[in-house]
């Protein structure tokens, strides 16, 4: 066997990567590239202008490999022709097959026979391209002549390919991963099913304008669909989808998707309309969100969310927000401040909902300041307000201002203990409008004022070997009774509800509207069992208690009497794949359950696992919900949902399943779903969907 090794004369060789790179010509000799050729024999002409190369021919170089059985190189024109079982690794890992190739003089372009490439070390072995004869443009793109593409590995059988697409040119641009196609025919399994005059794809999700993969299904509420997509891939950070959904029963649907991302600014939009053929109207919805950023800390934004009619997105979507909620809005904020202004524009949603009666805040200006009066920031004073404006055009309407000045004052001692005081001045402004047909109560200006104070105390004990932590802690908080006079209205603090995240709040309410006042003690006891970052156990229990009773509570927040119900916690991991928590509230005196929410996952969530969720609510719904993932092998898995109504007689709210099998280069899907309930206008359905993806196709926003 012969080996050289550093001959600049042989640079010439490197015209096989001159596929791929720049010009081999253009490279500095006096670099002395490092050059190795290794063939069993070698040749020279008598004029010693001919270098031949024979048996097991191998060239390393940094700019890639190859062998071949055999190599001439003629040293005044430049021509390298190499045969017999060519093979070539680029150094961007392009494995090209081949029975011989031919490079001219300038070492830039040439002619391949019969070649095959391996289109570099992607997923499920990499697509490949097969060609009669194959040339390198001008500018570094590989020209295939009656050329087929295909990522899938032949059937044992008859070497039969799942998929493939055959065109009269292929011309593969290895720099930006782009595949494209004149005259071409896609074969399933060697049957055309389609044919496509120019078709362009990437083989690695590299962003790419064109046809996304259709989608078909069946459902009993829309009939038999098929969703269609086209995605334009416009720059770098703009892009956009236009898509087409056509249903036997309900008629053609639009919709379009656009983002647009900025240096300090984005825009994402989602838009669709259908003139309904069951209705005989035009529906649609656009969700929007722009957003302005000044400087961190600083912005502007505008959120859209509108929708024709109450159920257009769950009739279409699945979609079941009890509300819509459009806002503007202006921030800024720091460690030490927050700023805002907004305006919300709300579309009720739910059922016998009147867009006359509903609540639009326009606008609200919110200011938070602190300032901290210690070294060690232990000590802080904190300003607030808020002033609001509720308007409506049927019912009551009113400006509201609502500030507070608090004092806190943070002290952990040696001993572990912790004290947290609170001292607040709240202050409220009310100017309430009501027009001549509501019965919410006087117009006129009303106002409140509510002194508070509160000390908190919480301290750890640990056990010798750290396992087992125990935190008991409680809460004192005084303040004058009253504080919520009937001419106050109550838009923002309907709900109320008593658990575990809100125990030790001075003030339970949401909102501002209604406030918690009186005399209270709050206590509770938090066990954690675990090694440092690996809690194994978890179980907190708490309760509150009022010297008197307070009338504004509601009957089912949990508060009703002096002493409120018990609150906990209940977290476990016995096993690396098996957590449980629980969430309860628990009635005071007969310990009954008032609420439970409980969670169990079994298995890894990522990959094959079970989700339980159960949860009660006294007087209210009680549901359970099971859904999970299973992984039978590398190619088939199986995931699917039950969720159930477990009031009354129950009822199946959703029950689905779908299999999907994931060949080396296509993934099929078949999914079932079965709606048991009805909203208005739309009724319980069951559904079917299938969808075939052809991997390495791109299927980026499908």
């Amino acid at each position: 066997m012969t080996h050289l090794k550093n001959t600049t004369s042989l640079l010439a060789l490197l015209a096989l990567s001159g596929l791929f790179v720049a010009d081999a010509t253009a490279q500095d000799t006096s670099k002395k590239d490092e050059l190795s050729l290794v063939a069993d024999h070698f040749e020279y002409s008598q004029s010693g202008t001919v270098v031949s190369a024979k048996g097991a021919v191998n060239i390393m170089s940094s700019h890639g490999k190859l062998w071949a059985d055999r190599l001439v190189y003629n040293t005044n024109s430049g021509e390298v022709v190499a045969s017999g079982n060519v093979v070539y690794v680029n150094e961007d890992n392009i494995t090209l097959f081949l029975d011989s190739i031919e490079l001219d003089g300038d070492l830039k372009a040439g002619v391949l026979k019969n070649i095959r490439v391996k289109m570099g070390e992607l997923e499920h072995a990499g697509p490949r391209l097969a060609a009669s004869e194959a040339s390198r443009t001008a500018k570094g793109v590989l020209s295939l002549k009656d050329a087929v593409y295909s990522p899938c590995k032949p059937c044992a059988e008859d070497d039969t390919l799942p998929w493939r697409i055959t065109a009269s040119e292929i011309e593969y641009d290895a720099e930006n991963s782009m595949v494209s196609y004149e005259d071409a025919a896609l074969d399933i399994y060697g049957v055309p099913v389609a044919y496509m005059p120019y078709f362009k794809h990437s083989i690695d999700n590299t962003p790419a304008s064109g046809l996304l993969a259709p989608r078909f299904g069946s459902s009993t509420r829309t009939g038999f669909e098929t969703k269609l997509a086209y995605y334009q891939h416009i720059a770098p950070n703009h892009d956009a989808t236009a898509r087409l959904r056509l249903m036997t029963d309900r008629g053609a649907m639009l919709g379009l998707e656009h983002r647009l991302q900025g240096e300090q600014w984005y825009n994402n939009l989602t838009a669709s309309a259908i003139e309904d053929d069951l209705t005989s109207s035009w529906r649609s919805h656009i969700q929007s969100q722009t957003e302005y950023v000044f400087k961190p800390g600083r912005r502007a934004g505008l959120n859209l969310n509108l929708a024709s009619d109450d159920t257009y997105l769950d009739d279409f979507f699945d979609k079941n927000p009890s509300h819509l909620a459009s806002t503007a809005y202006l921030e800024d904020a720091s460690k030490d401040h927050y700023y805002a202004a907004t305006a919300t524009f709300y579309q009720d949603q739910k059922v016998d909902s009147d867009d006359g009666k509903t609540a639009q805040v326009l606008p609200q200006f919110i200011y938070e300041k602190a300032f901290n009066l210690g070294h060690n920031k232990s000590h802080s004073l904190t300003l607030s307000a808020n002033a609001m404006s509720l308007y409506r055009s049927e019912g009551t309407q009113y400006n509201r201002l609502v500030t507070d000045v608090e004092y806190r004052d943070v002290k952990i001692f040696n001993s572990g203990d912790k004290f947290d005081f609170r001292a607040n001045i709240r202050t409220d402004l009310y100017q309430v409008n009501t027009d001549t047909d509501s019965s919410a109560g006087d117009e006129g200006t009303y106002g409140r004022f509510l002194p508070q104070i509160s000390l908190q105390w919480e301290r750890p004990f640990i056990s010798a070997t750290g396992y087992h932590k125990m935190t008991p802690m409680a809460m004192l908080v005084l303040s004058p009774r009253g504080g919520n006079p009937d001419e106050i209205p109550n838009e923002d603090s309907v709900a109320y509800e008593l658990d575990t995240s809100n125990l030790f709040d001075a003030n339970r309410f949401a909102g501002y509207d209604r406030i918690e006042s009186g005399p209270r003690f709050i206590y509770g006891v938090d066990n954690v069992w675990g090694h440092a970052h690996e809690t194994q156990w978890r179980i907190f229990v708490g309760q509150s208690y009022r010297m008197y009773n307070d009338s504004v509570l509601p009957d089912t927040g949990g508060t009703e009497t002096k002493v409120s119900d018990w609150v906990g916690l209940i977290e476990a991991k016995p096993h690396e794949h098996v957590t449980f928590s629980s969430k309860f509230r628990i009635d005071n005196s007969s310990i009954d359950s008032r609420r439970l929410d409980n969670i169990i996952t079994i298995g890894d969530r990522q990959e094959s696992h079970i989700l339980l969720t159960h949860s009660q609510l006294d007087g209210g719904p009680e549901e359970m919900k099971i859904n999970g993932r299973y992984h039978f092998n590398e190619k088939y898995s199986f995931e699917g949902e039950f969720h159930r109504d477990l009031t009354g007689e129950g009822r199946s709210l959703n029950t689905e399943g779908q299999i999907t099998y994931t060949d080396d280069c296509y993934k099929l899907s078949f999914k079932a779903r079965r709606r048991g309930f009805d909203n208005r206008n739309v009724p319980p359905s069951t559904d079917y969907l299938f969808n075939v993806e052809l991997l390495t196709l791109g299927s980026r926003y499908n």
